[in-house]
């Protein structure tokens, strides 16, 4: 058994290519070196060993492993690792990578963890236990039982506190204690300091702290200089030596510590990042928790203190090679406000300005406020690419209970149109910045709405757009992959409209009010505008999420399948979006990493790396425009990928076809001939240098591209959004009319409510004098209100009239609404209707048939008077005179009407479609009313539009607009 498990171990191991040996009291013994590097400035190197024993008698494997890393000279770089637990075994990974002044140094990657999993997975196989030791002498071949004594004795260890100047016994010439080899006649080991037992019983009476017997290098126990240090007059002198050596460390410790603490406090004051403030507080806390130990003497105290110093050059290397790998960026801090733009915008040590507007003009919204800055480049500068300005935001201007995106949008203010406009922003509460894209230098602001944008008035203001970030993660998943799988429109239509509801604190039905109370042609221009603008919003935060690295399955699915996507709807944004982001991702996703040129060709190199510092030099904005222009004449990924490394691979050949003269002086002190030697070394050092361009350059250069593209889907889908935001604040007028009104009593107690269909009562008024109740509202307003097309109006009773109620429905199906009340008062009865009846009594034939009896003289006249009943007989009227002079004034009334709101001019024209005519005591008929609009302002300025506004009945169906008796009263003169 033991012979398969040792021929398994060794087998696993050569496979990994890790030498392997027997002897030395083990069964496998290792011995190798990971890395040797060398530079001009310093080294590093990197050995391993191991011992491997199998015991037979407790069916376990033991092992012992010891990593030892020296090195010297100036270098900085980085290390990654991780680890993980698996029993009692720690596996770890490292990444390294390491630079020197001139260069490159050395970079590997070590899997710690590989050869005891190997030895541990063997264990497992064969039913055996594995074991990790500390020394070498205990995974020597030696018993078996004291190769239990050893492993209970280190389960004892491992419980107890670790005590320097434990007692150990001499065993086989090894110290129990840490293993290493016993001289003759010591009384301690020189390694760890532990007394041995059994050296002429000096070890019970040995103090176990004696400085004599502490090795050098080893951590100390103060507890008796501390007592020294406080001891009173007349102390022992060595002791009084000590407290003096004592506090003048503490002295060159706390000096140097200050002097440390400050170099970390400008340092990040400086450039501040989260990355900075982490390494600096770990070189300060550094030397405070390893004081005790490691400062015991002067030399081991400056030693020590090159950890932190090597802390802090490598965070500083580090935070500053990251910034310049974020490429070729040049980033301007000025009054609060960061600039951040490709460089070689503007010329070297130049400065942009950015002034403090105190004084913004008003953002057409009372309900907002300003910070505005001005901000431009210096002369002789031309912005190329896209900026990013970070403005910071005052956070006491957040409502309590608010979020900041709740309430703050950003705007830039175009001084032709003299009005904000709205521009790409996104927010970052961790920092309190807004950041706004741009192509260009104006005026920008952070906008404030006082009450959060979901407490606006009925009209969106001018300020306000949509941020970058419109969509959740999961919505945009869901979203471009319906785009990519070819049902973009409706998705982009239901995503567009859930995302405005939601960004502005509409109702969830907001869609129904629309399609079921407004015009068909007012609901299919709001939808394709939110069509648009859903599927915009979405192609620019894809590009910015990728710019940010947030690759997600479905946005790589997307960006992949895009080009091979019809380009009926969004093939064009499609397409151009695929060609960038695919390449961007790689780019972004590959390492590109440089390698390590053999001497010789590190000659050349170095010649290739000054031809193109200096007379091929292409800055990053020179990369930008020529990426810019393969990027608009590509027609999908592969042809912008084959185009991009064909223009990387020309450029990366300049040298050789233009430097002879240097090509004669290298070679003449290098091994690169003219033959195939030549040709190799060419490929390595321009793949080299083309993995530098990539990792320095040609990756921030995509990255603005990107941004470049999230910026121009975005400017289209804002310019569909303001369009949106005119149509939801388009004005809509309804008049409501009481007829007869002037019968009506007190105008003032009438009551006029607007409800929606849940019920609620949207607006309520009573009429005015002239009997008429106007409200303005835009079609935003309306659908905040919940879609009220009820009205209800209600007439309250008079001294001889009944209260009047009546409810009327309309729709918006044009910019005037005019709603006709037929109120008609109903007069209450008299109470003795008999009397009204004696006037028309004639006398009794028998008092006048009488001859012989002539009626006295007095009475006479009244019984014969016959004009008492020729007055009850009503006159002649005429009716149809009446008719066509209120025919006429009724359309002259709406003839005269004009409508001004300071962007369009509304007139309009009076139809009847069944002139009127009386019908059982009423004036019947149809009419309709043009609208003409002028736009002299505005997105629509210069067009006139003409519609029917409104159309009171039809031919087919006739309607009351008077009453006969109110047409008679009116127009007394006719009869």
């Amino acid at each position: 058994m033991k012979s398969e498990i040792l021929s398994e171990i060794i087998g696993k191991l050569s496979e990994l290519g890790i030498p392997t040996e027997s002897g030395n009291g083990a069964d496998i013994s290792i011995s190798a070196e990971f890395i040797d590097a060398k530079w001009g400035t310093g080294n590093k190197k990197i050995s391993y060993e191991a011992q491997i024993s199998l015991s037979e008698r407790d069916n376990s494997i033991y092992m012992y492993e010891k990593t030892t890393e020296k090195g010297g000279g100036v270098s900085f770089g980085t290390e990654s690792s991780g680890s993980f637990q698996s029993g009692a075994t720690l596996f770890r990974k490292v990444k390294s990578t390491g630079y020197a002044p001139d260069g490159k140094a050395y970079e590997y990657s070590l899997d710690l963890g590989e050869i005891p999993k190997i030895v541990k997975e063997a264990a497992g196989r064969h039913g055996w236990k594995f074991k990790t030791v500390l020394s070498k002498a205990k995974a020597a071949g030696r018993k078996a039982d004291a190769q239990d004594k050893d492993a209970h004795q280190e389960a004892e260890r491992e419980r107890e506190p670790e005590t320097r100047g434990s007692e150990t016994a001499r065993n086989g010439g090894y110290c129990t204690n840490c293993g290493s080899p016993l001289a003759e006649g010591v009384n301690f080991c020189e390694s760890c300091g532990a007394a041995v037992k059994g050296a002429a019983g000096k070890a019970e009476a040995e103090p176990k702290t004696q400085p004599q017997a502490r090795p050098r290098g080893q951590w100390q126990d103060h507890s008796n200089r501390k007592k020294a240090f406080f001891a009173k007059d007349g102390a022992d002198p060595e002791q009084g030596r000590t407290n003096r050596a004592s506090k003048f460390r503490n002295l060159v410790f706390w000096g140097m510590w200050a002097v440390l603490a400050v170099l970390c406090l400008l340092m990040l004051l400086f450039e501040f990042s989260a990355l900075r403030l982490a390494g600096f507080a770990l070189a300060l806390a550094f030397p405070l928790y390893f004081r005790k130990k490691f400062y015991s003497k002067l030399p081991q105290s400056v030693f020590a203190w090159l950890v932190p110093v090597i802390i802090f050059v490598a965070v500083v290397a580090f935070t500053g090679s990251a910034k310049k790998e974020d490429a070729k960026l040049a980033v301007q801090s000025q009054g609060g406000v960061s600039v951040t733009m490709l460089e070689g915008v503007m010329p070297e040590k130049s400065r942009i300005s950015v002034l403090r507007d105190s004084n913004p003009p008003a953002p057409g919204s009372v309900n907002a406020k300003l910070e505005a800055y001005d901000i431009s480049l210096p002369e002789g500068s031309a912005m190329e690419g896209v900026a990013e300005i970070a403005m910071p935001y005052d956070k006491s201007m957040i409502p309590s209970g608010m979020k900041p995106e709740e309430v703050i949008s950003a705007a830039y203010y175009n001084p032709t149109a003299k009005s904000w406009e709205s521009v790409p922003y996104i927010i970052n509460p961790g920092k309190g910045t807004v950041t706004v894209l741009t192509d260009h230098f104006s005026k920008y602001a952070v906008v404030y709405f006082k009450d959060g944008r979901k407490k606006l008035s009925d009209r969106i203001p001018e300020a306000d757009g949509a941020p970058l970030s419109y969509y959740t993660g999961a919505e945009l998943e869901k979203f471009v992959s319906d785009m990519a799988g070819g049902s973009g429109s409706s998705s982009a239509l239901n995503a567009g409209w859930s995302k405005f509801n939601e960004y502005y604190g509409l109702s969830g039905a907001a869609g129904n009010i629309l399609g079921a109370a407004v015009e068909a042609k007012t609901v299919s221009n709001v939808n394709s505008l939110l069509t648009e603008a859903g599927a915009g919003f979405a192609l620019a935060q894809l590009a910015i999420d990728m710019y940010n690295g947030d690759n997600k399955a479905a946005c790589n699915n997307f960006v992949k399948n895009a080009a091979n996507y019809a380009a009926s709807k969004w093939g064009g944004a499609a397409v151009g979006l695929a060609s960038a982001g695919v390449t961007f991702i790689d780019i972004s996703l590959n390492k590109f990493a440089e390698t390590a040129l053999d001497k010789n060709l590190q000659k050349w190199e170095d010649t290739y790396r000054e031809y193109y510092n200096t007379k091929a030099k292409r800055t990053a904005v020179d990369w930008y425009k020529i990426v810019k222009k393969i990027y608009s004449e590509a027609n999908g990924p592969d042809q912008f990928k084959a185009k991009l490394e064909a223009e990387m691979d020309k450029y990366c050949d300049l040298f050789w076809k233009d430097v002879t003269d240097g090509y004669t002086k290298v070679s003449d002190k290098t091994a690169l001939g003219v033959g195939g030697e030549y040709a190799l070394g060419v490929s390595k050092i321009n793949a080299n240098y083309k993995n530098y361009l990539y990792s320095t350059t040609m990756k921030p250069v995509m990255a603005k591209l990107m941004q470049y593209i999230s910026y121009q889907e975005y400017k289209k889908a804002s310019a569909n959004f303001e369009k949106l935001k005119a149509e939801m604040n388009r004005e809509y007028t309804i008049t409501v009319n009481l007829a007869n009104y002037s019968q009506a009593g007190n105008l003032k107690a009438t009551m006029v409510r607007f409800r929606s269909p849940g019920g609620q009562v949207a607006h309520s008024q009573s009429f005015d004098d002239s009997g008429r109740a106007v409200v303005k509202m835009s079609l935003f307003g309306f659908l905040k209100a919940g879609g009220p097309t009820t009205v209800e109006v209600k007439v309250p009773a008079q001294e001889n009239t009944e209260e009047f109620t009546t409810t009327l429905t309309y729709t918006l199906n044009s910019t005037n609404i005019v709603l006709n009340v037929p109120y008609v008062p109903k007069v209450k009865q008299p109470e003795k209707p008999a009397e009204t009846a004696r006037p028309y009594e004639t006398p009794r034939p028998a008092e006048t048939a009488k001859p012989s009896s002539p009626p006295p003289a007095t009475s006479q006249p009244a019984k014969t008077e016959a004009p008492v009943k020729t007055t009850t007989v009503p006159r002649e009227y005429n009716y149809g005179a009446a008719l066509s002079a209120w025919a006429a004034d009724f359309a002259a009334e709406v003839n005269k009407r004009v409508y001004d709101d300071g962007r369009c001019r509304s007139t309009f024209k009076f139809e009847w479609v069944v002139a009127p005519y009386i019908k059982n005591g009423q004036v019947y008929g149809a009419s309709r009313i043009i609208e003409t609009d002028v736009y002299y302002d505005g997105p629509r300025k210069g067009e006139t539009v003409t519609f029917v506004s409104n159309e009171a009945y039809d031919a087919s169906n006739h309607g009351v607009y008077i009453y006969a008796d109110d047409l008679r009263r009116k127009y007394p003169q006719f009869g």
